[in-house]
């Protein structure tokens, strides 16, 4: 005697990763940019639409209101000269289960050097496709901005 017995399956909740890069490159030399950049972090990371709420040492709590609703959670920043990183500790409201920014800047010669900015994002219930049209809106915003400032 055969016993079958069905049990429902669920679907596991959706989770979209995203994974974004841009390169920027600017008339002034590594030492130049990189003093502007720690000089400004607070309004080159403002720049992607996000609001800084608070600043504990390395820690920021960052908002930022996006299609899908609020997002409000912690970001630790490290690096060193020429090599910045921003890495999620925590959401305290919304979806976002994963994110880190990396910003990396090269000579490319005695007056002219590279910004190559990486985003990934991983949200629970929305699409891959979503957290990478979200994630390109911040990265160009914050093209716009570094543009503005840094390419002239």
């Amino acid at each position: 005697m055969f016993l079958l017995v069905l049990m429902p399956m669920t679907s596991p909740a959706l989770a979209g990763q995203g994974r974004q890069e841009i390169v920027i490159e600017v008339n002034h030399n590594r030492t130049a940019v990189c003093n502007w950049i720690e000089l400004k972090h607070r309004l080159v990371e403002e720049s992607t639409g996000a609001k800084v709420v608070a600043i504990d040492y390395s820690t920021v709590i960052f908002s930022k209101e996006t299609k899908y609703g609020l997002e409000v959670f912690n970001l630790r920043r490290y690096g060193s000269l020429g090599d910045y990183r921003g890495r999620f500790t925590s959401s305290l409201r919304g979806n976002l289960r994963d994110f880190g920014y990396r910003i990396v800047v090269s000579p490319i010669s005695d007056t002219k050097s590279e910004i190559r900015i990486l985003m990934i994002a991983t949200c629970e219930e929305t699409s891959s496709v979503a957290v990478n049209i979200e994630l390109r809106k911040s990265l160009r915003l914050m093209r716009e901005f570094l543009t503005q400032h840094l390419v002239n």
